[in-house]
């Protein structure tokens, strides 16, 4: 029988270590930049999606300058970022599972729950490059907007929606972890 290899709360954190400069880095440059130009919320921070107007408007809005921002600031760290958003997720997954096995506590409900996060937390990811590589189409103009915008909409939908679901699926991991340690400690 061997042994399973688990995640420990250090490569947890390291992750993390890497991702959050990113992030920030994201969330108070180039996105912030772009907002302030355009007086409305980038295609990345629309979780509902947008339509073609819209788009069209952010785009006019944006002008050369946002544009340029966005193909050459925000793209760059966001083809790192859905990698490193993915793994945090995937570790922070394996540690909950972990902290459930060390216990001795196994459960199959959990393990359930952390495999479908990490799954979703892959899926966010390659959502993520899609909506990249569709917002690139946008600002350089591959073909027209009425022929691009719905599946860069549904990209960042998806994103958003993923997203949300792996998180909320590690809450409810972290949870049940708590509850049975919460057993475990009180007898019941």
């Amino acid at each position: 029988m061997t042994k399973r290899k688990q995640t420990s709360g250090r490569q947890v954190l390291a992750v993390l270590a890497l991702a959050l400069p990113i992030y920030l880095m994201m969330v108070l440059g180039p996105l912030a930049w772009m907002a302030e130009i355009a007086g409305q919320p980038v295609f990345d921070l629309r979780p509902m999606g947008y339509s073609t107007a819209e788009a069209a408007a952010l785009l006019a809005a944006l002008g050369e300058a946002g544009q340029a921002i966005y193909l050459w600031r925000q793209i760059p760290l966001d083809l790192i970022y859905p990698t490193l958003m993915a793994l945090l997720f995937w570790r922070l997954a394996g540690w909950i599972s972990a902290g459930a096995y060390a216990r001795g506590r196994e459960s199959r409900g959990l393990l359930q729950v952390t495999r479908f996060a990490r799954a979703c937390a892959l899926c966010a990811g390659a959502a993520d490059y899609a909506e990249n590589l569709l917002v690139v189409t946008l600002l350089i103009e591959v073909a027209p907007l009425e022929q691009l915008v719905p599946w860069a909409s549904a990209a960042t939908i998806t994103k958003s929606v993923l997203t949300t679901v792996t998180v909320l699926l590690l809450a409810l991991a972290g949870g049940l972890v708590l509850l049975r340690k919460r057993e475990v400690v009180t007898g019941k």
